[in-house]
């Protein structure tokens, strides 16, 4: 099993420089929930510098006011970035770099030491920069020592751009990691006359993250940009660290500050391994050895940290603080560990054979009363292989969201959900070992992030409601699943022989004959009768064949094919959603091109074939958000176009020729769910759980504190008589719900279709504990003959909606309709 553990790996900087990091790791925090999505735009900005557009092709040092060099750490007395640790690359006009540091530039590219090939082995140190980007150096890379003794060095690769101007400037950097498939990342800083520049800090492990921030400059001013192997969980080792980072000056006006975070789970981490330092609580739960399998807040299993802050060995029964993280066991499983950002959860395939969830836990101590938050959370693989796994969100025990994201889903998903908080509450953030199609542990290794904001975006706020459709946890080889069919567009068949516009009828189902062997002759592939392979959906086997089309539908996404090794076939990789609803859903989920070493990928949205929704991705992750009306039969494509640089011209059928799929491999995953509008303040009356909405939930909640020897009278005693019982719960159906009694699925009437649906339960007379929607509705736990006698008192047996005017059944009338569900039970039962 592969799986990312993080603790043995990480080397921090030396002390004096701990208290900058934590700084650094809260910056990163703010800035990165405000990373831009999409490059500057030119208009009416007047740019003064830009690192790509300026490079110097010949290795001058100096044209366009840029010079190149490093800063070396290990070698700094001080420990801190100044204007004078600048390093500048040497060019001999050699083209050979070697040890002895006469010359850096390679014709390409400034490297401070020769390539690996010529030192017989994968060492360093990496310290680079090219035209788009570059590669650090960590303590943990050295020269081999047969060429150079040197101890291993930390370097950050700098680009310096002298000013030639005096005024405010704009500094928009911008980081993407170029190796999304392991490590923990890369940060960047920017310091103006060598001091950090407050709010230029930004860390990636893959998406493209990036600020902006206004300076006020003079000509000479020095404008330093760094890249450093600190990732994104203060892991400072250079592995996996190539990356792209790019600085522009101009005179665009930044944003408004973003918000501070009320709490953070990354920058409030506790380097001591203190538990509820800030308010933060990390553990995990044992489904396996929990009776009733479901998820409560007294099921969260604390961490134990038995070593001190330095931390020590680990074991299951022991301690569990290895000084950098929290972790079960050492060395295989249970694979259960949580570190400031990197987790695993274990899977009942691995030791002790128990599913475990991680779980970072925040409680709203320090809040003076009921406070509107939201709740922002991150997840993603950073081992991009397998299954995929599990994120859950829980307020005081109660899941408020969940999302599942394929095993190869480096991009994962961003979600918030707003919550109305009272002191003392709990927030729980879980990571589970359930994938797209089984709940092992093989390479779970993932990433996790809560954020919590105390200042709400403007507008109205919608919390995610019923999910209808999931893009990854229903994904198949069987068309017609869940009502999710796969496919391609030969979009150059259709330029060709078509109107080369995208419809309905475009869409070309894939096969699947249950051979599981694809075809392995790309000219002819239209002759297989199977494209599954047991894991996805795949037009010809290119594992046998060198060469396109590459088109392919996945878990998590899928690869479109563009003039690829020859083979001229143009084709979007296409999955479709035929509708069983009916009303306004929201579609949201994420898409990211994984490698921004190709032009790109395009991600579009059709409803029965008309596009709605269409964005480039380059390497970045781009939110996906949209409302929709749907309608039964209603159908929705979503498509991987290879045409992410938009070569494509309509007008011009040659250019087709100009599409090509070159790392075209893209996340394109989503839900699509109902909306719940959320009320912030002190929460809607009815509302118990703060979530936003008055439901099915907050009524159980109510009869749970209907048999409870000590009820919270603040929040359940409706009438203020002191006491938590059926009045109470006649106050919340009629006022707050404005339905009737016995409306078993809240849909706002009480009528036959109700007593079918609590009948047909099965839990009346049996003793069982029932909710609200199988009949309890009286609030004593159970269904029986009470609850009925509530229902038809009430008097709301087919009379519509409460307070439309219907006539009211006599209660002679009432009596023979609770004889007549009763023989409707007597008749089932003995049926």
């Amino acid at each position: 099993m592969l799986v990312n553990k993080v603790g043995a790996a990480i080397e921090f900087i030396p002390c004096r420089r701990e208290l900058l990091m934590r700084n650094l790791m809260r910056l990163t925090a703010v800035v990165v929930l405000f990373a831009m999505q999409t490059a500057v735009h030119a208009q009416d900005i007047t740019i003064y510098a830009d690192s790509i557009d300026d490079w110097s092709v010949d290795g001058i040092q100096g044209e366009n006011n840029w010079f190149n060099g490093y800063y070396n750490l290990t070698q700094d007395d001080d420990g801190v970035y100044a204007a004078a640790d600048f390093m500048p690359f040497i060019n001999d006009d050699s083209f050979e770099v070697w040890e002895d540091g006469e010359n850096h530039w390679d014709g390409n590219a400034w490297r401070l030491y020769r390539d690996t090939a010529d030192t017989g082995g994968n060492t360093g140190p990496w310290t680079r920069i090219h035209q788009n980007g570059g590669h650090p150096n960590g303590t943990n890379s050295a020269p081999p020592f047969s060429v150079d003794d040197s101890e291993p060095e930390e370097h950050w690769p700098i680009r310096r751009w002298v000013s030639n101007m005096a005024g405010d400037a704009t500094l928009v950097s911008t980081l993407t990691a170029a190796n999304t498939n392991c490590g923990s990342g890369t940060s960047t800083e920017v310091y103006h006359n060598g001091a950090l520049v407050v709010g230029s800090s930004i860390a990636t492990q893959g998406p493209e993250v990036q600020s902006l921030v206004q300076v006020t400059l003079a000509e000479g001013d020095v404008i330093d940009f760094a890249l450093s192997p600190a990732g994104i969980d203060g892991n400072r080792a250079d592995g996996c660290d190539g990356s792209n980072f790019h600085l522009q000056i101009n005179d665009q006006q930044p944003p408004a500050p973003p918000r501070t975070p009320y709490a953070d789970s990354l920058a409030d981490w506790s380097s001591t391994g203190t538990q509820g330092e800030n308010n933060w609580f990390n553990g995990y739960y044992n489904l396996t050895l929990d009776d009733d399998g479901s998820y409560q807040v007294a099921d969260f299993m604390p961490f134990t940290n038995d070593a001190g802050p330095d931390g020590g060995d680990v074991e299951v029964d022991g301690n569990h603080w290895t000084g950098t993280q929290w972790d079960i066991n050492a060395s295989g499983g249970p694979w259960t560990s949580l570190g400031s950002s990197a987790t695993h959860p274990n899977g009942t395939n691995s030791a002790p054979n128990e599913e475990h969830w991680t779980i970072r836990r925040y409680v709203a101590s320090d809040l003076a009363g009921s406070t509107p938050l939201e709740l922002n959370w991150q997840m993603a693989k950073t081992n991009l292989n397998n299954d995929g796994v599990t994120g859950k969100l829980f307020v005081n025990g109660e899941e408020v969201d969940s999302v599942t994201i394929a095993g190869n889903d480096g991009a994962g998903v961003n979600r918030s959900f707003y919550v109305n908080v009272n002191p003392g509450d709990v927030i729980d953030l879980a990571l589970t070992p359930v994938g797209v199609t089984n709940d092992t542990d093989g390479s779970d290794g993932s990433r996790n992030q809560l954020t919590i904001h105390n200042e709400l975006p403007d507008g109205p706020l919608y919390n995610p409601g019923e999910t209808v459709a999931d893009s990854s946890s229903e994904f198949s080889g069987e068309q017609g699943q869940d009502g999710w069919f796969y496919g391609i567009y030969d979009q150059r068949l259709d330029v060709e022989e078509g109107d080369g516009v995208y419809g309905v009828e475009d869409f070309e189902a894939l096969l699947n004959d249950g051979s599981g062997d694809i075809w392995d002759d790309p000219p002819t592939w239209r002759d297989g009768e199977n494209h599954w392979n047991g894991s996805k959906w795949d037009i010809v086997d290119n594992s046998l064949v060198s060469q396109g089309p590459w088109a392919e539908v996945t878990a998590g996404g899928g690869h479109p094919s563009a003039n690829a090794q020859g083979d001229p076939e143009v084709h979007w990789a296409v999955r479709r959603w035929v509708s069983d609803v009916d009303g306004e859903y929201v579609i949201s989920g994420t898409l990211q091109n994984g490698s921004a070493n190709g032009d790109g990928t395009m991600g579009r949205i059709f409803l029965d074939g008309e596009e709605v929704w269409a964005a480039p991705t380059d390497g970045d992750s781009v939110e996906v958000e949209y409302t929709i009306q749907l309608q039964e039969g209603s159908i929705l494509d979503f498509a991987i176009d290879a045409d992410g640089a938009e070569n494509f011209d309509p007008e011009d059928p040659f250019t087709i020729d100009a599409v090509n799929d070159g790392s075209d491999s893209t996340t394109f995953a989503v839900t699509i769910g109902s909306v719940n509008l959320f009320e912030p303040g002190g929460g809607m009356p009815g509302d118990y759980n703060s979530d936003g909405s008055v439901d099915v939930l907050d009524i159980d909640l109510q009869a749970a504190a209907i048999n409870a020897a000590n009820p919270d009278l603040a929040v359940f005693d409706e009438n203020s008589d002191g006491v938590v019982d059926i009045n109470d719960r006649e106050i919340w159906v009629a006022e707050h719900k404005e339905t009737w009694m016995g409306d078993s699925d809240f849909n706002g009437q009480f009528n036959s279709s109700d007593l079918v649906i609590v009948f047909t339960g099965g839990k009346y007379e049996s003793g069982t504990a029932a909710s609200w929607a199988d009949g309890d509705w009286n609030g004593d736990g159970f269904f029986g003959s009470s609850d009925l006698v509530t229902a038809f008192i009430d008097g709301g047996y087919e009379a519509g909606a409460r307070g439309a005017v219907n006539a009211v059944p006599e209660p002679s009338s009432l009596i023979l309709l609770v004889l007549a569900a009763m023989s409707l039970l007597s008749f089932r039962r003995r049926a």
